[in-house]
């Protein structure tokens, strides 16, 4: 299957561990042109020693999601090295806790500032040239949570759910260009982000699974995914649940919790100490 990515320009943003780290091991193997862009310069610099063959169609960004200007000039560079580009992954993003009992305000303007904004920020530095070329596809790892508010959520299904709706008017727009957008709802996947003890996580999957998951996506040219199967199938039980009974339930599952604090999950930090930006091979 992914001799289908051989030789595809593709970017990737959160690439320092989890699913983006897995996404640019399979692509590099499968000898796609890859543009990684982390938040750590020493968890880049580990990436490419774990990369094995010719490097020479590897670029490394040390770069937040965040900071727009950053992105701009990252994709200026990529396309005038490349001069083009056939994917871009917006992969970066944070968990969290925000209990309405005990809301953050500046907790949910990161989340929303990491997933929601850090996925435009991505996206946008490579539309027009897609729209010249008449083809690319946008690709966005969002969520489950994005179809319905959980216990604590707020702001993440908040962020998660802004980047459904934008992709899903992006889609509409960009479709005449031959430009495929596609948003990806992963359930529970067994990254860093998972290793805590806030809340039970059923049908958790391998970080490799959801990468195979993305990329078959991508390849059949879908416009939106989600998985495992089961949770899947929960979420849509979830979505038609009334009002009422969706919040007597949740409720429910609130008060078996206990109560929670704000906090983030998976968050980190950019390495300011680090000497470069740009790594070439």
């Amino acid at each position: 299957m992914y001799s289908f990515f051989s030789g595809k320009r593709i970017v990737i943003t959160g690439v320092t561990s989890g699913i983006g780290r897995d996404l640019s091991l399979l692509l590099h193997e499968s000898r796609a042109r890859l543009a990684l862009i982390g938040l750590e310069f020493k968890e880049l610099e580990a990436l490419r020693s774990s990369m094995q063959g010719d490097l020479a169609d590897l670029i490394l960004f040390q770069a937040d999601v965040t900071d727009e200007k950053r992105l701009e000039a990252v994709g200026r560079d990529i396309l005038a090295r490349w001069g083009g580009i056939d994917c871009v992954i917006a992969n970066a993003g944070i968990g969290s806790l925000n209990p309405g009992y005990e809301f953050s305000v500046s907790l949910d303007r990161r989340v929303m500032s990491v997933n929601y904004f850090g996925m435009l920020h991505t996206f946008m530095p490579f539309v027009e040239t897609m729209k010249s070329q008449g083809h690319g596809s946008l690709v966005a790892v969002s969520s489950l949570a994005a179809f319905r508010g959980v216990p604590c959520g707020a702001s993440y299904c908040a962020s998660k759910a802004a980047q459904m709706r934008a992709l899903e008017s992006l889609r509409v727009d960009l479709r005449p260009f031959g430009i495929q957008v596609l948003s990806v709802h992963p359930g529970f996947v067994a990254t860093k982000m998972a290793e805590h003890q806030e809340f039970h996580m059923p049908f958790v999957v391998t970080v490799r699974r959801a990468s195979h998951e993305i990329l078959r996506a991508i390849r059949s040219g879908k416009t939106r995914h989600l998985f495992p199967w089961p949770m899947a199938m929960l979420i849509h039980l979830n979505r038609l649940l009334p009002g009422p009974v969706y919040d007597h339930l949740h409720s429910w599952i609130a008060r078996r919790q206990g109560r929670k604090r704000p906090m983030s999950i998976g968050h980190k930090t950019p390495d300011h100490a680090a000497s470069h930006s740009l790594l070439d091979p």
